[in-house]
């Protein structure tokens, strides 16, 4: 079984959307998928993602675990 819980996406310091997350963890046959960008810090940091961002990214990830109901997406912000 193959899975990946540990995934950052253009909302932190990753290159991909959401989306094509999604869409390549379906291409390798992804049993389990976890969305772990890095939470929002109170001050400037390049790597973590912006605290306006946060519900824009949770609200992602709730309507990504609709539409590819076969994956399992952890909701929390940070790692």
């Amino acid at each position: 079984m193959w899975l990946n819980f540990h995934t950052h996406s253009n909302f932190c310091d990753g290159k991909s959307t959401h989306e094509e997350i999604v869409e390549k963890a379906k291409s390798l046959s992804l049993k389990w998928l976890g969305f772990s960008s890095h939470a929002p810090l109170p001050f400037n940091c390049p790597w973590s993602m912006k605290p306006e961002d946060l519900n824009e990214y949770l609200n992602k990830i709730v309507t990504l675990k609709k539409i590819a109901n076969r994956f399992r997406n952890l909701l929390r912000p940070g790692s």
